[in-house]
């Protein structure tokens, strides 16, 4: 499963008035296990989408920053949130001439959010190849192709953050998730039991094909 970043300085305004972080719900103002017209009623983002059941869209901004908000449900609850930013919107050219605006983000973010959540369970800076490894200065251009990726989990008593920058489609893509934990439980526990009764019917073809084999002694 399993989805960008801002202007340096407005990045400590930004995470301050992040619905989710700065408020009190699970994710944003809402609460693990509302519904979709609950969801809907309690938004003030322009609703972009609802077609789909299991989620609904909205788009805004926060300290003037071009914002996609997403609410996934499951079984008509909700179990997660997203965020993702795109400032090249409105700061196109300035992106484009220094990628490694998006990496100052990164780090002024994550120092919020440590002073909310504290130290990060996991604190990740992964490397698929040595490329622009031993050139900070490109580091912006390792994150846009893919190479490189940042990524900062925490937990809640009720929710998973993963904080992510990574390359997607050569965009950087910076984005928030907030996730039930109750959820990932149930997902994990279903996940467990399904790859049980896959290795079970993989040993029954097995063991039907040696049974095949022995009857054509």
């Amino acid at each position: 499963m399993a989805r960008l970043s801002i202007l340096s300085f407005v990045a400590v305004c930004f995470v301050a008035l992040v619905p989710g972080i700065a408020d009190s719900g699970d994710f944003r103002k809402a609460t693990w296990g509302m519904t979709r017209h609950e969801i809907k009623k309690m938004e003030l983002f322009h609703l972009l989408s609802d077609i789909d059941k299991n989620s609904l869209t909205f788009k805004g901004s926060i300290s003037r920053l071009p914002v996609k908000l997403t609410y996934e449900f499951k079984d008509k609850k909700l179990v997660r949130g997203l965020y993702v930013f795109d400032p090249g919107k409105k700061n196109e050219i300035l992106y484009k001439e220094d990628l490694n605006k998006y990496i100052e983000d990164w780090k002024t973010i994550k120092r919020r959010l440590v002073k909310k959540y504290g130290k990060p369970l996991q604190d990740l800076e992964f490397w698929k190849t040595t490329a622009y490894r031993d050139q900070p200065s490109e580091w912006g251009t390792a994150v846009q192709v893919g190479n490189l990726s940042f990524f900062a989990m925490w937990e809640t008593d009720t929710t998973h953050i993963i904080y992510a920058l990574y390359g997607e489609d050569f965009k950087p893509t910076l984005a928030i998730t907030y996730e039930s934990k109750r959820f990932r439980k149930a997902y994990d526990e279903m996940k467990k039991k399904q790859a049980i009764l896959q290795r079970k019917l993989k040993e029954a073809e097995e063991k039907a094909l040696e049974r095949s084999d022995l009857d054509k002694l």
